[in-house]
């Protein structure tokens, strides 16, 4: 998830020109920052003293000189500073109040989404005891969890808010009230699945559920502190403030399913943990869930606060249930087709290969009793697979005709036996295992260990080894509203496993310090391998799924708990303080396992009781290829192992710019408040932690126009997403091309010095408020033939289209009638063909630029059906219909119509006397005349026409119109219907 902090384009340090750095506009915006100060906490009795004569005199200059600012939160126990909201052409002045160290934007967490209590061995410590005789539950161990809220009256977690209840302490951070209940439906889900993860009481016969799931430490009290509200994310001030609640209300481990991508062990959120843990509570983090994006998409995925250096950074496995076949040498975790029937009870038959699966394949052969081996190819997986049940096969194996996994669906759950399938190479030893009639084996594995594909890998941005270790974390099932069980997956999930682990732990080794029980948690842990047998990288793992059992029984702790080497080129140094936890001598051999290469014996200790020692080893680093190493150095007792990972680096050290890309998603805006387009958006990647930054805005000579937005305020590294709504000076800027130049100030650099602000850019863009011309070469009214379809053209002009050559590119969409896509050319030209039906026909062209101005050409396109005219002394025919039984004439192929005789009606054509009205109620292809002159009456107004509408006199009359001619002038009271057949 990238970071959401959101700043309205309107800040920044430096302008172009250097001649002004610190031109305060104003600006009436508040954005919310944490104030580090200078820490006296932690001083024994005078701490406390000392830390509110500073905070009183910081309140007492915030007021002098910054009336508007408020304080959100407070943080006096483990660190010293506010969150305060405060205008922010004011932020800068900030750092001069007095005892002021550092001064952070905020930016926003959100909650980390995408049976585990045997796999990671809970129950078997529930059977143990403490030094009291009590199972280890994790009894009254208080677990803080700082998320949505928890539903404290759900069966599983007791019920109840109050000292006596399972969830006995907690704060409302979103609201600002005592209740911690989560908001109503899925967005509050999140915190109570995480707690019942942690401690739900498993009660029998809860619906969808029975008997119900129980938490790890079952036993264990817990925290509601709730900072993610209707919104869903929530500012790291709140969950600062939530951390800080959790410790002073005694919780003894702090969990955290949440996070930010980009950690910094710098920020403050993860300062203040590190001091937490300092201060005798665990704090278990989620790694995140960005496994799945390439390092290119994110280049460090491990989300803050999982990177801490305290912190247990916690990555997902999948003990999922998979397929598992055995034949002969085979042993293989095949896939699922979708709608494949699950394998329910082991199946054990001969494997029978069956070619293709065909009709004509399986024929002849019973499969009663068997496992079909099916070739991929020709026919479906839904046909093979049918063939296969058909016959009798208990199950079917299909492999691949190519590299690769066959991974499909059989498009129905209308099979009724399992259906999975296998690779090539695996399908080939299969089908020579199926010639000797041997049985093979379908069953199920889980508790696997598997790596979960979306779990976050490392290292960290400044290149330490996370996570730490792992935990189930797919289809967790667990509590959630006030009466139900779902499954979630995520490390979200994994996180609240380690938690509550953490309490048993506690409660068995009340003695212990946070760091002891990192260690055993960390360093007791068991590495798991993929579907092949190849063990998950550390980077991906740490030391690999936690073991309680194994943790509870720690012969031996150790510090720190992961050696970082750093970028390495030659043999270094590594070592680690080895504390024996018994009571009796041990003696330790200690083995290399680098990872992809060869364990090698590296020495041994030999520890009194309760003795430490340092260890120290030479790290041989691999030269041949650059990048990321990692291994174990692996302490063996004999009977227990542990193990400690390390990680270094090869090659060239990278040095990233600060900004590795200011990016425009678009290059145009429209400020003209339609809500379409109104803002000009632009996201920032920053490589490094930066002590301040500024946005100018230039015309394209680079002469500074305004100063978008600056800070002199220490910013983390990370996405920054910046919109603007064009206003410069309380008026909108004019239409044109303009230019964004980003400024930053590394780290501990007087921003006074011009030398010391890094450049960036410049990046052009376009505002324009001018909506795209559509020109259609065609005529409302005009008439068309119903014969064949019609060609029409046109263009399309907006001065998006020239800007940085982005022709129709400048275009979200050009459509004719709402659905058809035009092609436009490179001169903006475009034509299309349409059919026309009898009579109107509404032909629409939709333009949308990028900058969101939207145009819409609508015309109306008539037409009718061709006329065949004859006539002879009896009439009028058209169409083979004779239509006219009159006198006339004919004067140049003219039918001319003697109007004189009184009272003469034919078919819909009416004759009055002269010098009054002629009606014609037409249904045909008409042109009426009068004096040589066409005209034509629509809806009651009379139009002589002219070019371009008329063509050759001819003049087009929509079918069923009502035309009325006027005769009081017509010589001999006549008027001339001419037909014509185009």
């Amino acid at each position: 998830m990238p970071v959401v902090c959101t700043i309205l384009i309107a800040a920044v340090l430096f302008s172009l020109n250097f001649s002004a750095p610190f031109t305060t506009q104003a600006r009436q915006n508040l954005v919310t920052c944490i104030v580090e100060l200078a820490d006296y906490t932690g001083r024994g009795e005078t701490s406390s003293i000392l830390t509110a004569s500073q905070h009183k005199g910081f309140l007492e200059a915030l007021k002098r000189g910054h009336p508007t600012a408020s304080v959100n939160f407070e943080y006096s126990i483990l660190s010293s500073g506010f969150s305060v909201n405060i205008a922010q052409d004011e932020i800068n002045d900030l750092a001069s109040l007095p005892d002021v160290e550092h001064v952070y934007f905020t930016k926003f967490y959100y909650p980390v989404l995408f049976e585990s209590v045997e796999s990671t061995r809970a129950k078997e410590a529930w059977d143990l005891k403490d030094g009291q005789g009590q199972p280890l539950t994790g009894k009254d161990v208080l677990v803080g969890i700082v998320d949505s809220g928890i539903s404290y009256d759900h069966p599983s977690l007791s019920g109840g808010f109050n000292p006596g209840s399972k969830v006995c302490v907690g704060y409302d951070f979103a609201n600002m009230d005592d209740d911690p209940m989560p908001e109503p439906g899925h967005v509050g889900w999140h915190g109570t699945h995480c707690a019942g993860i942690v401690a739900g009481t498993g009660l029998p016969g809860i619906p969808g559920s029975d008997p119900a799931p129980s938490g790890i430490a079952p036993d264990a009290k817990l925290g509601a502190y709730k900072v993610f509200g209707k919104s869903g994310g929530a500012r790291n001030d709140r969950v600062m403030a939530a951390i800080e609640r959790a410790y002073k209300d005694g919780c003894k481990v702090i969990s955290l399913s949440l996070g930010s991508n980009y950690v910094w062990a710098d920020e403050p959120v993860c300062k203040l943990i590190d001091r937490v843990v300092e201060n005798g509570v665990v704090v278990v983090a989620a790694a995140g869930n960005d496994g799945d994006l390439s390092r290119d998409e994110l280049p460090y995925k491990v989300i803050s606060p999982g990177g801490a250096k305290n912190a247990i950074c916690v990555g997902a496995v999948d003990d999922s249930q998979y397929p598992h076949l055995v034949a002969g040498n085979v042993d293989c975790l095949p896939e699922y087709l979708t709608y494949s029937k699950p394998i329910d009870d082991p199946i054990t038959g001969p494997l029978v290969f069956c070619g293709l699966g065909k009709i004509d394949d399986v024929k002849d052969i019973d499969l009663t009793g068997k496992i079909a081996l099916i070739k991929r190819g020709d026919n479906t997986f839904f046909d093979k697979a049918n063939n296969a049940q058909s016959k009798g096969a208990l199950a079917c194996v299909i492999f691949n005709n190519e590299e690769g996994d066959v991974q499909g669906t059989l498009g129905s759950s209308s099979i009724n036996i399992p259906v999975v399938g296998v690779s090539s190479d695996i399908g080939d030893k299969l089908n020579g295992f199926a010639s000797t009639g041997n049985s093979a084996i379908l069953d199920v594995k889980s508790k696997l260990g598997l790596m979960a594909s979306f779990s976050s890998q490392g290292p960290t941005n400044d290149f330490r080894l996370k996570p730490d270790v792992s935990a189930p974390g797919v289809n967790v099932l667990s509590a959630v509203g006030s009466n139900s069980y779902v499954r979630m997956s995520g490390t979200s999930m994994a996180t609240p496993m380690v938690s509550g682990a953490c309490a048993i732990l506690i409660q068995a080794h009340p003695e212990w310090t946070p760091f002891d029980v990192r260690s055993a948690i960390i360093n007791y842990a068991v590495p798991q391998k993929d579907k092949e047998g190849n063990q998950h990288p550390v980077l991906s793992q740490g030391t690999g799924r936690i073991d309680i059992v194994s943790s509870i029984g720690a012969k031996a702790l150790f510090s720190p708990t992961s050696i970082d080497l750093g970028y390495i080129k030659s043999d270094s140094t590594a070592s680690v303080t080895v504390r024996n936890t018994t009571k009796t001598p041990l003696k330790v051999t200690v083995t290399n396992e680098p990872e992809g290469g060869q364990p090698s014996k590296i020495g041994e200790i030999t520890l009194k009781a309760s003795e430490s020692k340092l260890f120290t080893t030479s790290i041989t680093p691999d030269t041949s290829t650059a990048g990321a190493h990692a291994g174990y150095l692996v302490f063996d007792y004999g009977d227990s192992k542990a193990r400690v990972a390390y990680l270094y680096f090869t090659g060239d050290k990278p040095n990233p710019p600060t900004v590795s890309a200011i990016e425009m998603p678009l290059p145009a805006f429209s400020p003209n408040g339609d809500r379409r387009g109104d803002y000009l958006s632009a996201t920032v990647s920053l490589n490094k932690m930066v002590d301040g930054f500024e946005l100018d805005l230039t015309d394209t000579n680079n002469k500074i126009l305004t100063i978008l937005d600056y800070s002199y305020g220490t910013q983390g590294g990370g996405m920054w997403d910046l919109g603007w709504d064009g206003t410069v000076e309380g008026a909108k800027i004019q239409d044109g091309v303009y230019r964004i130049h980003l400024y930053t100030l590394a780290t501990g650099r007087d921003p006074r010095e011009q030398a010391n602000w890094e450049h960036f850019g410049p990046i052009e863009f376009m505002a324009t408020t001018k909506a795209p011309l559509i020109q259609l070469n065609a005529t409302n009214g005009k008439f068309y033939n119903l014969d064949g379809p019609v060609t029409l053209s046109g263009s399309i002009k907006d001065p998006l289209f020239d800007f940085q050559g982005l022709g129709e590119k400048a275009f979200e969409m050009v459509v004719l009638n709402s659905e058809k896509p035009l092609e436009i050319k490179e001169d903006g030209s475009f034509n299309f063909q349409t059919s026309l039906k009898r009579g109107d026909n509404s032909i629409s062209i939709t333009a949308l630029n990028i900058a969101g101005l939207k145009t819409v050409l609508t015309i109306t396109l008539q037409s009718l059906r061709k006329a065949e005219i004859s006539w002879d002394n009896t009439g009028i025919t058209v169409n083979g219909k004779k239509i006219a039984d009159i006198s006339f004439r004919i004067v140049d192929n003219e039918i001319m119509i003697d109007a004189s005789k009184l009272g003469l009606l034919v078919d819909g054509i009416a004759f009055d006397k002269k010098g009054q009205n002629l009606t014609f109620t037409l249904d045909k292809k008409t042109v009426l005349m009068m004096i040589g002159q066409p005209f034509v009456i629509v809806d009651g107004k009379a139009f002589f026409c002219n070019p371009p509408e008329t063509k050759d006199n001819v003049v087009m009359i929509p079918l069923g119109a009502l035309v009325t001619a006027f005769g009081g002038d017509v010589e001999d009271s006549r008027a001339t219907i001419v037909w014509r057949g185009d």
